[in-house]
């Protein structure tokens, strides 16, 4: 037993994240709200993540992209198991501290941003629903009749 290593502070400072370290990632999200880009979604993680570690305030090391979202992602899970606990209990007062208010309203906008992506989906499946029911017609005859050849098909110059 008397080998064990005890964990340093330093090591445990790099596994917690602190109320402190979690509303400067909070607050950096809302200022560039990198779940709202198209493409380049990992690369605006990459971003918060480095204006994070910029930050003096900000205590973690080793910070990238995937940590910074995974832990904002958890925090939107549980405060959204946070709010649904929460509506069912009437007369009873709560805190509203920083955070929460940080994560009420990032809620609602990745709430809000979701479903645009998923109007936006649907509505290019409809179209390409709507493009592809068009007729099959012959490249050089306009034979609507024509099917194409099913499986590997060879092509002669």
């Amino acid at each position: 037993m008397a080998d064990e290593v005890q964990p340093d502070a330093d090591s445990l400072a790099r596994k917690w994240w602190s109320d402190a370290d979690d509303l400067s990632l909070l607050t950096q999200v809302n200022n560039d709200l990198p779940f709202k880009h198209a493409k380049s979604t990992a690369k605006a993680w990459d971003s918060v993540a480095a204006k994070l570690l910029q930050a003096p305030s900000f205590a973690r090391n080793g910070l990238d992209g995937k940590k910074a979202s995974s832990r904002f992602f958890h925090l939107l899970r549980v405060h959204r198991k946070f709010q649904e606990t929460s509506k069912y209990m009437s007369g009873v007062a709560q805190g509203e501290t920083g955070k929460i208010v940080l994560l009420d309203e990032l809620l609602q906008l990745y709430e809000k941003h979701t479903e645009q992506r998923k109007a936006e989906r649907a509505t290019a499946t409809a179209e390409g629903k709507r493009k592809g029911s068009k007729s099959i017609t012959h490249p050089q005859t306009s034979d609507a009749s024509w099917s194409p050849p099913v499986g590997r098909t060879r092509r002669f110059n």
